[in-house]
């Protein structure tokens, strides 16, 4: 029968014997082991469960505030640069179009993008294994296990994400391996454990030399080779447990720190999002802290409404209650954006510049129908 909990099997009398003669436990009987249950760590043999979170006491709240800063404007000339910027790296154009061509129907604005981070702390727990050496068992005779969120972990920087993976002090026990039955040896996969295979260099053990046919050579007119993997015997050694018969079954807990990034782009027109979360802008707003409250009448509606939208999908991740709040920060970044034509002989096509750095967004510049 298989255990309610864990799904490994158990049962009340020994089941197998351990034949492997390389085995530490050759001719003994690999008993099955109940696991043991402990507070705080409810889960199955399967993918890992999550720890509910902790309570904890909250740190203050900030509210978003607008920073000083200079505005960008990008000029004809500024689009004109960053043309021929652009047609210096990718040489398909010659510089004297984008030198001579009419800049035409210049057109400014400006786009915002609003980041928000809920920097957050995942733990789960799982049941693992590892063969048995014969070495020290840290079981629960040597002591109550932690409470999962009680273990002490090495936190990365604020916002940086990271997985690290723990044993739970006092939950090993031993445990037959479920593989292999305690056996310590499984059937070959390669030969199914028919301990050979079919000759690949003959047909029944025989080949056709010079309009002959004689006996193989290789396999001495068998028509099959003993298998490599496992010498012929169908046996290989069990990886789980190393040929050992046993494992030591203990919990593993994996902690993550996971950042919840949202991004809201204003004002994109027909400029990719991508594009513009990519160039440089100039921040106006940013704010950390344990919580962040969207701001008042500070900025133009748009951006209090997208902040407004993000603040509800961090609080909704905090409401879940799988993963433990640690901070959360706000970013809007203010990035000019300008399109204008290029007109040069006749032909004339748009093209765009966006960022501080005056970058040249230009999708049909390889298009020689277009300027």
């Amino acid at each position: 029968r298989y255990h309610k909990v864990t799904g490994v099997q158990t049962c009340a009398l020994p089941i197998c014997a351990n034949t492997n003669p390389n085995s530490v436990f050759p001719n003994t009987v690999a008993e099955c082991v109940t696991p043991p249950q402990f507070q705080g760590y409810n889960m199955g043999t399967g993918a890992p469960t999550a720890v509910p979170v902790a309570p904890v006491v909250g740190g203050e709240a900030v509210q978003m505030t607008s920073r000083p800063y200079n505005k960008e404007t990008i000029t004809g000339e500024d689009m004109r640069v960053a043309l021929e910027g652009m047609v210096k790296k990718k040489w398909f154009w010659g510089k004297a179009a984008a030198k001579k061509m009419t800049i035409e129907d210049l057109t400014t604005w400006t786009s915002y993008t609003c980041t928000w981070e809920t920097f957050m702390e995942k733990r789960e727990a799982n049941w693992q294994s590892r063969p048995y050496d014969g070495g020290y068992l840290d079981g629960n005779n040597n002591g109550v296990p932690p409470q999962p969120w009680d273990i002490a972990v090495n936190a990365p920087a604020m916002f940086t994400e990271n997985t690290t993976r723990i044993t739970v002090p006092h939950t090993e026990y031993l445990q037959q391996c479920e593989n292999c039955l305690g056996r310590g040896r499984v059937q070959c996969h390669d030969c199914q454990g028919r301990g050979f295979s079919r000759c690949p260099f003959c047909t029944d053990g025989f080949k056709t030399r010079d309009g002959e046919r004689v006996a193989c050579n290789t396999c001495n007119g068998t028509g099959r080779r003993r298998c490599s993997d496992c010498n012929g015997d169908g046996l290989v050694e069990c990886k789980k447990c190393n040929g050992r018969g046993r494992v030591v079954m203990f919990i593993e807990l994996t902690v993550s720190f996971i950042n919840h990034l949202e991004t809201i782009v204003l004002e994109a027109r027909d400029i990719p999002e991508r594009e513009l979360q990519g160039a440089k802008g100039t921040v106006i707003s940013q704010e950390s802290g344990y919580r962040v409250l969207p701001p008042q009448d500070v900025f133009d509606p748009s951006i209090v409404a997208a902040c407004n939208q993000l603040y509800a999908k961090g609080d909704a991740l905090i409401q879940q209650g799988a993963e433990r709040l640690l901070q959360q920060r706000v970013t809007v970044t203010e990035v000019p954006c300008a399109k204008a034509f290029g007109n040069y002989k006749g032909k004339k096509g748009g093209f765009w510049v966006l960022g501080n750095d005056r970058t040249c967004y230009c999708p049909n510049y390889q298009d020689r129908k277009s300027v």
